[in-house]
């Protein structure tokens, strides 16, 4: 049940809350003036630039860029749900391929790699969804502790804290295990950065090397750029980026780059996709175009640019036999920390992925050598918030699934400040499980009683009634109220409902008087619904009630009286006992 709500949350959001979205974006474009379309550092004259001056983007693009955040994590548990499903679909399809292909290699391929990697997979994504399952209690606890609705199910009960601790576990165990290899292989990153000697062309050995140098495009076309990242706040996800191969020249010669596996830095993004991919990056800092009317950004490397490269030299395999300065080039290692053996044991032929170890960096930047050293310790900073935050909220989840109020599901969830839901049938079975919670003599559930009496459904009214007659003594002040919600049920055609009325206003005695007229509407019943209860019986009941009103019941003594000549024995019985007590 959680699963299903994980994964069309997003369009629970979206039909709930389409007219806040829509609100939003016209605010986004419809709010006129500089201050809000240009950025606050280019308008120091202003009030928003004296308040901001060290903010580079406009307040419209930032709040673009906080509705994307916020789209990504409302539909992140969707597609991480789809691809646990995936995986579930996927893993027998193989299973099955496999067994049925005519390929004898196909059939020796091993499968416990895959399935180890899918069981991590899963994992993963569990761990991943830990905070997610806060969403449901803090929307119980928010909207008044709703009773009945899927809120309430995914929040409350035995089966939900189980799940949530659970859950909570794994997330800490994910996110501390991922946290710790990326915090190691980020430190040790940025001291080999530090620590790393600058080198000249002419003197690049095979290895991990740190050059300075000057840009220098491939051919004869100067006027465009090397590297170009441009990125469009409505396409913040997928940004377009050029990436060309280039050579780096000192005063010592050239060397050819080929930066085309990495990625141009968009921002935190980026830090978090580097947690699976390596720290892969280029940083363009120098040549930065801000388009106000749109907020797209464009950055660019040119030829003649300053360039800082950290990079792993290797043979260029294109030029294998060549001697000069195309013998070598700088780019992201290939190379992998996994075993080769127990890589063919797990998945047979499969390539080995690079490793992420601190032989495996690849950075370039147009600024100096510092900068790659500030950005590779502000993803360090980043993946710890965003992992202290998944942390705290595991550790959270598991903590609140040992609050007594979470272990049951509210036991007078079934009354109309609780239940949210239009499902009668579980609304009922849960006030037949508090029915049987009462102690006998009890008056804590006089509240709920009373309540039930005045439902339309005479499936609540009949056992609440019963319940409260033994406690009408300790009614007091209350007891006028539930004689009015007593007297409207007089009006039923339900014979054993008008039966359990009767007999509770009965019980009221004297603080019945207000029932009088309808009770001696009933001294002339002469049919019912069902044969259990005659319209002898009711006849009798009602006798009997109006005597224990007494005499302020004096206007029923000519009804009464009529009543001596009943054919029930029984009501003609009743009738003289009435009048007796009434004429006292």
């Amino acid at each position: 049940m959680k699963l299903f709500f994980y994964f069309f949350l997003p369009f629970l959001m979206i039909r709930f809350y389409w007219m806040y979205l829509v609100g939003a974006i016209l605010v986004i474009f419809l709010i006129p003036g500089n201050w809000w379309k240009r950025n606050p550092e280019s308008q120091p004259d202003k009030l928003i630039g004296k308040l901001l001056p060290f903010m580079n983007i406009s307040l419209r693009n930032l709040t673009l860029r906080l509705f994307a955040i916020a789209a990504f994590f409302l539909l992140l548990p969707g597609f991480l749900i789809f691809l646990v499903a995936l995986i579930v679909f996927w893993l027998p399809v193989i299973l099955v391929a496999k067994l049925l292909s005519r390929d004898p290699a196909a059939k020796e391929t091993p499968l416990l790699g895959f399935f180890l990697m899918c069981c991590l997979v899963v994992l993963i994504i569990a761990g991943l969804l830990a905070p997610m399952n806060l969403v449901p209690i803090a929307l119980y606890f928010l909207m008044g502790r709703p009773a009945g609705n899927t809120i309430e199910f995914l929040a409350i009960g035995k089966d939900a804290v189980r799940d949530d601790a659970l859950m909570g576990l794994v997330g800490i165990l994910v996110v501390s295990l991922i946290l710790l290899l990326d915090a190691f292989w980020r430190l040790r990153q940025a001291r080999q950065v530090e620590n790393l000697p600058t080198s000249k062309v002419g003197s690049v050995s095979l290895g991990l090397v740190e050059l300075k140098g000057t840009a220098r495009k491939i051919g004869s076309d100067r006027d465009n750029p090397i590297l170009q990242l441009r990125m469009d706040p409505f396409d913040y996800l997928k940004p377009h980026q050029k990436l060309e191969p280039f050579f780096l020249e000192d005063e010592s010669g050239q060397i050819l780059v080929d930066p085309r596996r990495c990625r141009i830095r968009t921002g935190w993004i980026t830090d978090l996709i580097n947690l699976f991919s390596g720290f892969h990056e280029v940083v363009l800092n120098e040549r930065v175009q801000r388009n106000d009317k749109t907020d797209a950004v464009t950055r660019t490397m040119m030829d003649g640019d300053p360039v800082y490269v950290i990079g792993s030299a290797e043979v260029n395999q294109e030029k294998a036999e060549a001697t000069g300065e195309d013998r070598l080039v700088i780019r992201p290692s290939a190379r992998s920390n996994w075993n080769p053996s127990l890589w063919r044991f797990l998945f047979g032929s499969a390539k080995l992925p690079p490793g992420k170890d601190i032989l495996n960096v690849f950075f370039i930047s147009d600024s100096r050598e510092e900068v790659a050293t500030k950005h590779i310790l502000r993803g360090f900073r980043t993946v710890w918030l965003i992992s202290f935050f998944w942390l705290f909220t595991s550790v959270f989840l598991i903590w609140s699934s040992y609050w007594p109020v979470r272990q049951e599901m509210n036991p007078e969830g079934w009354r109309n400040a609780y239940w949210r839901e239009s499902d009668s049938i579980s609304r009922l079975l849960r006030f037949e499980k508090y029915m049987e919670s009462l102690a006998p003599q009890t008056t804590a559930g006089i509240p709920a009683l009373i309540e039930a009496i005045g439902y339309e459904d005479r499936r609540y009214k009949e056992p609440a009634t019963s319940a409260l007659v033994p406690m009408i003594p300790a009614l007091n002040d209350r007891a006028a109220k539930v004689v009015l919600q007593l007297r409207t049920n007089l009006q039923t055609t339900d014979a054993h409902l008008l039966q359990t009325t009767i007999l509770a206003l009965a019980a009221f005695g004297p603080e019945a008087r207000s029932a009088v007229p309808e009770l001696i509407e009933q001294l002339k019943c002469q049919s019912t619904n069902t044969y259990e209860v005659t319209p002898n019986i009711i006849r009798f009941q009602a006798a009997v009630a109006l005597g224990r009103i007494g005499p302020s019941a004096s206007e029923a003594t000519q009804d009464l009286t009529r009543a001596l000549d009943d054919p029930s024995p029984f009501v003609r019985d009743a009738a003289r006992h009435a009048l007796i007590r009434i004429e006292q």
